[in-house]
């Protein structure tokens, strides 16, 4: 990430500003890049699939995927709307292959929808950690096998909770960002 780029977060259907405003801070402290956030809302209804009563991941990224710019320009979509992929039940998150966009849902990260209570920092921490997630793939990192790190795979949101909000030293180094502490890491999101 020493690179230059930016980073563009866009509402995609009902999720609270107040959430993506948070998040935007939160990625601003820990990647020390330009993080803003898109004056307007996309609208995934294009993206439903009545069949499966969820919305399409790979049309979400189709509507996401950024113009051409002089400085690199990533969109970081943020819904609240359930996500899938042919092959896969539900997603927390994707990054378009061949990069530019990637989109996180936080519909499978509330905590209520998991019949737990409502935790707005344990919802902040999920979303930290899938958008860290996402954007590693949109800069070409893979899966990682370290259980902690953010780029490991989850299935489901208490192996999200699991991970730490950063990149093991591997991904750290293949990103040309610093390996963080954990603690310090917290102090950032907190």
């Amino acid at each position: 990430m020493a690179r230059s780029w930016a980073l563009e977060l866009v509402l995609v259907g009902a999720v609270p500003l107040s959430v993506v405003r948070t998040l935007r801070e939160d990625l601003h402290r820990l990647l020390h890049h330009s993080v803003s956030i898109v004056p307007r809302r996309l609208d995934p209804s294009p993206a439903f699939n009545p069949a499966r009563r969820q919305y399409d991941a790979l049309a979400l990224l189709d509507l996401l995927q950024p113009p051409p710019a002089e400085e690199p320009l990533l969109y970081l979509g943020i819904t609240d709307v359930d996500i899938f992929l042919p092959v896969f039940t539900y997603l927390f998150g994707l990054a378009s292959a061949s990069g530019g966009a990637g989109i996180v849902s936080m519909y499978r990260l509330l905590p209520e929808n998991n019949g737990s209570r409502p935790d707005p920092q344990l919802l902040r921490l999920r979303l930290a950690k899938e958008a860290l997630h996402e954007l590693g793939h949109l800069f070409g990192l893979t899966h990682c096998p370290v259980p902690w790190c953010v780029m490991a795979s989850s299935r489901n949101a208490e192996e999200v909770d699991l991970k730490d909000a950063w990149f093991c030293p591997t991904c750290a180094k293949q990103l040309g960002v610093i390996p963080v502490p954990r603690d310090l890491v917290m102090e950032l999101l907190s």
